[in-house]
């Protein structure tokens, strides 16, 4: 999905518009930025940790394969 570069949204922003959070319960995403660097966002409530991204960067969540797999 493609959002329009906001200057004062942080990753939870973008996710929050895409009602990704409300579904997907995460507590840290990957974003690429523009210039190829990896960095690891934390957007759950007790964690947040607001910071810049760059008009053309990646939001990237991830989710398990295998989410209620049971063990043994």
């Amino acid at each position: 999905m493609k959002l329009p570069f906001q200057a004062t949204q942080s990753a939870k922003d973008y996710l929050e518009q895409a009602s990704i959070l409300r579904y997907m319960g995460l507590d840290e995403v990957y974003v690429i930025q523009p210039n190829g660097h990896l960095e690891i966002h934390t957007v759950a409530y007790w964690n947040e940790n607001s910071r810049g991204i760059a008009p053309g960067a990646i939001i990237l969540s991830p989710i398990s394969i295998y989410p209620h797999r049971r063990k043994g």
